[in-house]
């Protein structure tokens, strides 16, 4: 490398020792820096380089090429991606120069990791984060509408919002990251009712729905339909995709018309502001066969509630314990479905201490069937959840069930363009 070279480098380690006190002294932590690496190819005027990204090179990043201790060109990152990053135009200066034995130093963007992080979300009731509630540097803001987080996120008052809307792609500097909802969406029979009775309710309303009606009525833009409680030991990983039932609105209507028990009225309530859609179009459904209906806010009331249920991927029996305690809520002795849940409840004491594995999953599973084949507790989708982040927002973990974790989340300081340069 040159003495020349040397001494720059020694120079720029002792500016980064400087910066780094400054920063401890200010309680702060923004570093910034260079990067050594080499030209990969030239192409169409354009320098290619094997760093990008995941080394904070972003475009309108300076670079200087060095041949020996003279640098010979400066200029700025175009565009950079995962692992690689192209210049800007060279003005053809390397048609005719060589880049044999040449080095490139490029500057790394600043880094923030003690900056306060704002997250927007629309979605109310649901744990959405990994770990415990976010502290001073991570903070949630809830919204009631989502017009309102749109326009804080698109003004840059927030640096990621969490919803059920596909926003991609709306501008180059916004990330998108799709994740599996821990959650399923549920439809679940009050087993204490007689119009439940070995859930003829619930089923022909299954019959009724289709993953493009269940869509169209959800407040979202993706679902991955769902067939069963739990995954089996032998596809965990696996998506629990499909129907149980082939749709046949007709069956539906039939099965409706010949319940054991006709209700007199039907109350349905939704959990969540999400499910409202879902609550209207089951209630129309219903109202179409003549029989009064309505929408009502006191789960005690409903005759089927539509709920988020919590699923877990690394403790595949969430699901079922948290729908077996809201049918242990509404059993009322006396009725057939007690007997079900009490098969249920026997299953899940092997759940609780299995001999083998093997047994774990099994007696799950069977407790899933009971449910769903004797009570009509029917698991509809899983939706898609939506991280929309500033390209700025960086280093987002995911925990084992895909909650999202900004524990160790930064904010990069991005490269300005050159005055006069429009974006």
């Amino acid at each position: 490398m040159g003495l020349e070279r040397r001494f720059k480098s020694m120079r720029f380690m002792v500016k980064q020792v400087l910066v780094i006190l400054a920063v401890g002294w200010l309680g702060l932590a923004v570093q910034a820096g260079e990067l050594d690496t080499s030209v990969t190819r030239y192409s169409m005027d354009r320098l290619y380089f094997p760093v990008g990204e995941e080394s904070h090179v972003y475009e309108h990043a300076r670079f200087t090429i060095f041949h020996d201790t003279d640098s010979i060109y400066t200029g700025l990152i175009d565009h950079a991606w995962q692992g690689v990053s192209v210049s800007e135009s060279t003005n053809g200066f390397f048609d005719t120069a060589s880049l044999d034995a040449c080095e490139v130093v490029i500057e790394t963007a600043k880094i923030d990791s003690a900056a306060q992080v704002i997250i927007g979300t629309d979605i109310k009731d649901l744990v959405l984060l990994a770990g415990p509630e976010p502290g001073d540097r991570v903070k949630l803001e809830r919204f009631a509408r989502y017009e309102p987080m749109f326009d804080g996120f698109f003004h840059d008052a927030l640096e990621g919002i969490i919803t059920f809307q596909d926003l991609s792609p709306r501008a180059e500097a916004i990330v998108t990251t799709p994740l599996p909802l821990p959650y399923l969406v549920a439809m679940i029979p009050n087993v204490g009712e007689k119009s439940n009775y070995q859930g003829q309710l619930t089923t022909s309303l299954y019959y009724r729905s289709n993953r493009f009606l269940l869509s169209l009525n959800f407040d979202g833009d993706q679902i991955q339909m769902v067939n069963r409680w739990t995954i089996p030991r032998d596809q965990q990983g696996a998506e629990p995709g499909g129907r149980l039932y082939p749709y046949s609105p007709d069956r539906g209507r039939r099965l409706f018309l010949e319940m054991t028990y006709q209700p007199s009225r039907v109350a349905v309530y939704t959990g969540n502001r999400a499910l409202d859609g879902l609550g209207h179009f089951f209630a129309d459904i219903i109202s179409r066969d003549r029989c009064p209906v309505e929408l009502t806010s006191v789960p005690g009331a409903a005759d089927i509630r539509l709920e988020f249920i919590p699923w877990s991927d690394s403790i595949p029996a969430t699901t079922v314990y948290a729908l077996y305690h809201q049918l242990v809520t509404d059993t009322v002795p006396g009725l057939a479905a007690n007997e079900h849940v009490r098969h249920i409840a026997a299953e899940l004491r092997f759940v609780e201490s299995p001999l083998r594995p093997e047994d774990y999953y099994r007696h799950l599973a069977i407790a899933g069937r009971i449910m769903i084949e004797d009570l009509g507790v029917f698991p509809l989708f899983r939706p898609t959840l939506f991280l929309h982040s500033h390209k700025r927002l960086q280093n987002i973990q995911f925990d084992a069930d895909g909650r999202l974790d900004f524990s160790e989340a930064i904010l990069v300081h991005l490269p300005k363009p050159p005055k006069g340069k429009i974006e």
